[in-house]
């Protein structure tokens, strides 16, 4: 049986005079979603360090898991704001084409 040495973090496994790192991701429950693995590709092409710390220290499921939690709020306030613009819109359209109808309908009294 192998005896396994756990020091910081990461557990080693002696293979002769060496010890080998075997890191081990922790089980997540939360999903990741597409703007998880969205995070997920740009950290593991534009800052390969960092995504391979956060995998060594088992952070990394979290993290994505809290930015697609993020992005979900921001999203929902998005389309607030979006659905806000267009009745905002939808109500100064409907007020200008009154007052021009208004303005044709003082002008074809005047004549």
């Amino acid at each position: 049986m192998m005896q396994v040495h756990s020091e910081n973090i990461v557990d080693y496994i002696p293979a002769g005079d060496y010890f080998i790192p075997a890191p081990t991701l922790p089980q997540s429950s939360k999903p990741i979603g597409k703007w998880g693995r969205i995070y997920q590709d740009f950290l593991k092409n534009h800052h390969p360090i960092r995504y391979n710390t956060l995998i060594l220290t088992g952070q990394l499921w979290e993290l994505l898991a809290t930015m697609t939690a993020e992005q979900k709020e921001l999203f929902s306030r998005y389309s607030d704001c979006v659905r806000e613009f267009h009745s905002l819109a939808e109500c100064l359209l409907f007020q200008n084409s009154f007052r021009l109808g208004a303005r044709i309908m003082v002008v074809v009294m005047e004549k």
